[in-house]
């Protein structure tokens, strides 16, 4: 769980809520939807059926492998965003393994859904 102020309270101190870390997380960034949406394109997929695809179930990488995609080739243009945005956004590029385990995570991972092993 985190801790996340919700308000002053009485005498100067903040109110706090308990909030479940799933509930915390942050809405998608621009840049995060422009990446599925180009994953999305390299896929020859519309955004829409990628999100329905991962939310039952699937990971990018099948979803890539289904449309005859290099898995390869997405990681990296992926990897070339992400260092895009760390640049326009004045942060120093992450390590490669950093950004390796990053992107093969996202990639790999499944929702739980009717596809998921």
């Amino acid at each position: 769980m985190s801790v996340t102020p919700i308000g002053v309270g009485g005498a100067g101190y903040a109110s706090i809520q308990a909030v479940p870390m799933s509930m915390a997380s942050p809405p998608p960034t621009p840049a995060l939807r422009g990446t599925l949406s180009g994953i999305s394109q390299m896929l020859g997929m519309s955004m829409a059926d990628v999100q329905s695809a991962l939310k039952q179930g699937s990971s990018i990488t099948s979803l890539a492998s289904q449309q005859g995609v290099s898995r390869s080739s997405l990681v990296n243009w992926v990897q070339n965003q992400i260092q895009s945005t760390q640049a326009q956004t004045g942060q120093p590029p992450l390590a490669q393994d950093v950004l390796d385990r990053m992107v093969n995570r996202a990639f790999d991972r499944t929702r739980g859904g009717a596809g998921a092993a």
